[in-house]
């Protein structure tokens, strides 16, 4: 019984979502401004200046945000759509570990962000 318990918690501590093995953990996001001279924030930290790209992390929700002096901020929060390909967990295990712990909850990937071009433009009216 116990040799059987520590083998299950190996496996289950080892196994990798197909979500993550397939897509990875991470979405590169492409940000500009349509206004001149925008500095440009995600969750808080200046990523560049009128335009740049950002490697973000699937788990938690992430803001950004274009800032002009004299200008009102416009802020985005990057919406997330299911990854299609976690679904493939069925196949190992009913996806209960696969798709609900380790793609849902350990690494994020069971979700992708639905767009990887954004535009975030200030209001300067």
């Amino acid at each position: 019984m116990r040799f059987t318990s520590g083998v299950l918690g190996a496996l289950l501590t080892c196994q990798t979502g197909c979500g993550a093995i397939f897509t990875g953990t991470t979405d590169t996001l492409s940000i500009r401004s349509e206004e001149p001279d925008t500095q440009l924030f995600v969750d808080g930290k200046l990523v560049g200046k009128n335009s740049a790209t950002h490697v973000l992390p699937r788990r938690g929700d992430h803001v950004i945000e274009a800032v002009k002096e004299g200008c009102g901020t416009a802020t985005y929060p990057v919406p997330y759509e299911l990854n299609p390909v976690t679904l493939l967990g069925v196949f190992l295990d009913l996806g209960v570990v696969s798709i609900l712990l380790i793609d849902g909850l350990a690494t994020g990937a069971a979700t992708r962000a639905s767009t990887t071009n954004v535009v975030v433009t200030p209001d300067c009216r």
